[in-house]
């Protein structure tokens, strides 16, 4: 389901207008209390890529590069018993 066009984003112009903002302004964001925003599914990818958007800005004036949005495989040779254990022993623990 996408957004109506009237309310699509316009990421030229949203990140223009990030690049515009204070640092206090763009952290403000990230610092103040979680409120779940109310359901609207035309407008969930459309809020969830202005938050990517103001998250790599904050990055990029960080000096930290964001990746590239792969994803990361490990080779099944890399994993190790002890790695595999340990890894199970995590995934139980954060289980209960």
């Amino acid at each position: 389901m996408s957004p109506p066009p009237e309310r699509r984003l316009d990421e030229v112009a949203f990140t223009a207008t990030l690049r515009q903002q204070g640092n206090r302004e763009l952290l403000s964001s990230i610092t103040k209390p979680y409120r779940r925003p109310p359901v609207d599914p035309p407008m969930a990818t459309v809020n969830l890529r202005s938050s990517v958007l103001e998250t790599k800005e904050i990055l990029r004036r960080a000096g930290i590069q964001p990746d590239k949005g792969g994803t990361r495989s490990v080779r099944p040779e890399q994993v190790r018993a002890k790695t595999a254990k340990a890894s199970a022993k995590f995934n139980v623990q954060r289980r209960q």
